[in-house]
């Protein structure tokens, strides 16, 4: 993971799962990162926007967005 320009590491706490938890990456950070660089290139035709997400959207376990 990057902030702030920085390859940084995160942890997890695992006191309140079970034995059953999983991790998932993201292999493509540098491709998503150059696509952002590029595409904040592009003000006329793209807005970029930053933000906390609080909650996930879900139907039927499946993510239809955020807020």
């Amino acid at each position: 993971m990057y902030k702030d320009g920085k390859n940084i590491t995160s942890t997890y706490p695992l006191n309140n799962f079970s034995s059953q938890v999983a991790g998932r990456a993201f292999y493509n950070d540098r491709f998503v990162q150059k696509m952002r660089q590029k595409a904040a290139c592009l003000p006329k035709y793209v807005r970029l926007e930053q933000g906390t997400v609080v909650s996930l959207v879900e139907d039927n376990e499946v993510v239809q967005g955020v807020v």
